[in-house]
């Protein structure tokens, strides 16, 4: 079985074991039942729109790209106004 397929199991397992609990809030049961369920259409991507799906995260400037002294100047700056 395939390792995603084996946790999902185990997750449909376990929240069906919490139902059977009576010392588990029937809301949080069904809250870890949403989460399962939205997790799992994330993880297929299983979307029944295309308003439904995630937006892909925008793309902004690497902090790798940016010039090491520009931020050292600012703080070397600030410390320098508080000195005085």
């Amino acid at each position: 079985m395939d390792p995603r397929e084996t946790l999902r199991a185990l997750t449909t397992e376990l929240i069906q074991r919490l139902r059977g609990e009576t010392g588990v809030p029937q809301a949080l049961y069904e809250l870890l039942d949403v989460l399962s369920r939205r997790l799992d259409r994330i993880e297929l991507g299983a979307f029944d729109t295309p308003d439904e799906q995630p937006t892909k995260p925008e793309r902004r400037l690497s902090s790798g790209a940016m010039p090491a002294t520009s931020a050292f100047a600012k703080a070397n700056e600030i410390l320098k106004k508080g000195k005085e």
